[in-house]
């Protein structure tokens, strides 16, 4: 219902837009104030219009007197002179009452009952010195009339009834109904909007829980909830003997379909995976998100390892169909790192890492696949940790240098050239295998400071051989996929260039097949860039990765490296023979050269030569020797 504009400005209503109990006092008090001054006021108005002739002469005075100190009190509130417009509006209306009764009946007067109207008021104020010295007041007043009439020192008289009582009466009812209802109905609009209040503020505290516990993307536990789940799930699985195994996932190209696709499309698969995970999960399992790809499983196997077993085959098969997003299939596989409560720990942190290790290894080998977490893995991660310290210091001091495999020409038995291998030589560990170092190295961003040095000593070295008057040479040189993703490989191959003054042509980069995996325009442009001024590119260990002919042919490289695994043992087995053979045809059908590495004997040599090779590099010619070795296989090479 709507509020009449006079009322509103009057403020007799004004609660209705504001509560103010808890908010503000003065405001609320302020209202107060203009309610019970407009109540008062209006209250000794009436009085005074439909009683005036009817009563005495003083009385009237005495309300008209009353009315006209109100506008006093008006003057104070709008002043915001709050403690003096309270305690002014109480004592006139105590003031006049007193003398109203006294004037009257006594204390057989109907107007005692302002008091209790009074009183009110002041406890709705907040007024409470005023509040109780108008009490004793009010008792004091009630034993002086008392008093003053049974002594029989002033006898009220008892006056007949008329309808001037009447309208006193129900002016009065009206006023105290009013003050008792302003503050009834304000006590029940704060109570209903701090209920409110409380409501949201448990919503909110809900949430807030909600969101402290659990990831935001997918609404999955998160870490917090998940070492919580761990810690329930261990020490009901310890009263009945039983294991807890955490089991560490992350998808295998999840980057890589993140960054050519784009994020929308990466927190949509997340997405999918999630709902795909808990849609296979056990209801006493819990499955976690703890970042990017990254999710854990806590499963409950009752002290039988084979449930385990079945939840990891189980997750690794749900993860290989495809996701359908946007009308297209994509294909994902996962890797799983799993630990073992109480067997490879008990504590939720230490358990997790070493999931980790497990994951770490099975992302390390051939991936989609899982593997359980073993002592020998936190020495190996230990060791790790210990090269990669020694790795800083060796860039720092220049403990790396190149070695150098020649490459031999099959057709002709002619020199064609040498590929850069990189080695380390510790100063108190001696000569480290790039098979231990190269990793780390890839991991922690290291290679990429020890790739630009590799690339412009390849080519000074190189440079230096020809103006040795061996022009033909040219040097191959293996460039990580880190390298490539970091974004300027086509800047820092050129300045290896143009600092050493080697003819692009006699530069030849070697990349494995997981570069190409890597769909991006900027690469291919980049790639293409670098092949257009004359340098080569070549794909290492081909046989081993994804081998797609479709990539080889959209970067346009010149030559496929066959992997030493198939070349060792070609004498051996026809299996390996037939690969090779298959590789070469393939290649020559394509326009591509090849090159075997790993050719030890001179049996492999000839059948290599049968096949119709191109090149050729291995321990039949020379191990991978340093520079100046190098330079005297050069010249003794016939």
């Amino acid at each position: 219902m709507k509020v009449p504009f006079l009322f509103k400005f009057l403020g007799i209503f004004s609660l209705e837009s504001k509560t103010g109990l808890e908010k503000d006092p003065e405001e609320f008090q302020f209202r107060r104030l203009l309610q019970l001054f407009w109540t008062a006021e209006l209250m000794f108005v009436v009085s005074i219009v439909f009683t005036f002739q009817n009563v005495r002469v003083i009385e009237t005075t005495a309300k008209l007197s009353a009315a006209i100190s109100l506008l006093l009190v008006y003057f104070f509130i709008w002043q915001r002179k709050i403690y003096i417009a309270r305690s002014l509006l109480l004592w006139i209306l105590t003031f006049s009452f007193s003398f109203f009764i006294w004037i009257d009946a006594g204390i057989r007067d109907p107007g005692l009952l302002a008091f209790s109207g009074i009183l009110i008021c002041a406890a709705t104020l907040g007024a409470n010195r005023l509040f109780f010295i108008i009490l004793a007041y009010v008792i004091f007043f009630i034993l002086f009339l008392g008093y003053v009439n049974i002594a029989g020192l002033y006898i009220h008289e008892i006056r007949v009834l008329d309808f001037t009582i009447v309208l006193d009466t129900i002016l009065l009812y009206t006023g105290i109904g009013l003050s008792i209802w302003y503050l009834i109905h304000e006590l029940k609009v704060s109570m209903d909007k701090a209920i409110q209040e409380k409501n949201k503020a448990t919503r909110s505290t809900l949430l807030v829980e909600h969101m402290v516990n659990h990831d935001l993307l997918t609404s999955l536990p998160n870490r917090i909830l998940a070492r919580d789940r761990f810690e329930q799930a261990y020490l009901h699985a310890k009263a009945s003997h039983g294991k807890i195994a955490l089991i560490s996932l992350d998808l295998d190209n999840f980057q890589t379909i993140n960054d050519s696709l784009g994020h929308s499309i990466g927190d949509e698969l997340i997405l999918r995976v999630a709902h795909r995970l808990s849609g296979i999960m056990r209801e006493a399992d819990t499955i976690a998100r703890l970042g990017a790809d990254e999710f854990l499983i806590i499963v409950d196997s009752h002290n039988d390892l084979d449930i385990v077993f079945e939840v990891a085959i189980e997750i690794m098969n749900q993860m290989t169909i495809p996701f359908r997003l946007k009308s297209i299939d994509y294909v994902t596989t996962c890797s799983l790192g799993i630990a073992i409560a109480p067997d490879d720990d008990i504590e939720f942190d230490a358990l997790l890492k070493k999931a980790n290790l497990a994951l770490d290894r099975a992302k390390a080998t051939t991936k989609n696949r899982f593997v359980f977490y073993d002592t020998k893995m936190n020495v190996d991660t230990q060791e790790q940790l210990s090269l990669l310290l020694n790795l800083r210091t060796a860039i720092l001091e220049n403990q790396f240098y190149l070695c150098y495999q020649p490459k031999v020409s099959l057709t002709d038995n002619r020199l064609i050239g040498a590929e850069a291998l990189i080695r380390w030589k510790h100063p108190h560990k001696g000569v480290i295998s790039p098979l231990s170092f190269i990793p780390i190295t890839e991991t922690f961003g290291l290679i990429i400071d020890i790739g630009d040095w590799v690339l412009q000593e390849a080519c000074r070295q190189c440079k230096k051989w020809h103006e040795m008057g061996f022009e033909d040479l040219s040097i191959a040189v293996n460039v990580s996929a880190i390298q490539f993703k970091r974004g300027n490989i086509e800047e820092i191959v050129i300045k290896a260039l143009n600092d050493s003054g080697l003819p692009p042509q006699c530069l030849e980069i070697e990349m494995t097949e997981s570069i190409l995996i890597d769909d991006s325009n900027v690469l291919l442009d980049a790639l293409l860039r670098l092949r257009n001024l004359g340098i080569k590119f070549s794909i290492d260990d081909f046989g081993t990765g994804y081998s797609n002919l479709g990539y080889i042919k959209k970067f346009q490289v010149e030559q496929i490296k066959i992997d030493q695994s198939f070349i060792k043992k070609m004498s051996e087995n026809n299996q390996d023979e037939a690969i090779v053979k298959a590789i070469i045809q393939m290649a020559s059908g394509m326009g591509l050269r090849t090159i075997a590495e790993g050719v030890e004997d001179e049996s492999t040599k000839q059948k290599l030569t049968e096949l119709k090779c191109d090149y050729a590099q291995g321990f039949l010619w020379s191990k991978p020797i340093i520079a100046e070795e190098m330079i005297q296989f050069i010249q003794d090479f016939k």
